[in-house]
């Protein structure tokens, strides 16, 4: 297994938030390009946003970003890894753990809660990735909380 530290990725791709002269996206001017909510068999949801390398291209690879705690897609480092994906021709996409979204503006509809032991929802998001085309490239990164339920869901799949 190969691993970078996430400001050596950044720094290749050419991402810092006063790099004025970079020719990669700006942390200052980034979006996400679409949200999507998933609704979940217990009868609550998740917000994915996505920023995507390419809307007409559906076999580019995707970097599944989990936040840390108390975050969400809005988080700095979260943005900063989505555009260097895109820089490196891999769509992105931040699922914002329940009662995250818009820094939790929203609530959701149960009482169930993200924990770092809760991989329910990414295993979710997984599948539906992987139902929809089978051959696509799924790529998974965590930040603090957000790295332990990554490393959970891995150890549960064995």
């Amino acid at each position: 297994m190969y691993s970078r530290s996430i400001s050596v990725l950044l720094d290749l791709a050419g991402v810092t938030n006063s790099n004025k002269g970079s020719e990669g996206l700006l942390l200052d001017h980034f979006t996400w390009d679409k949200r999507e909510r998933m609704k979940t068999p217990d009868g609550d949801f998740f917000d994915v946003d996505w920023s995507l390398v390419n809307s007409k291209d559906d076999n580019n690879p995707v970097c599944l970003i989990c936040h840390g705690l108390e975050s969400c897609s809005d988080s700095e480092i979260a943005q900063e890894l989505a555009i260097a994906c895109n820089n490196a021709n891999i769509d992105a996409a931040c699922i914002n753990f329940r009662g995250c979204s818009d820094k939790g503006a929203e609530c959701n509809l149960t009482a169930r809660g993200y924990h770092m032991g809760f991989t329910d929802d990414l295993l979710q998001q997984i599948t539906n990735i992987h139902s929809n085309n089978p051959n696509k490239r799924i790529y998974l990164s965590g930040f603090s909380l957000g790295a332990g339920v990554v490393t959970k869901l891995l150890a549960d799949l064995g």
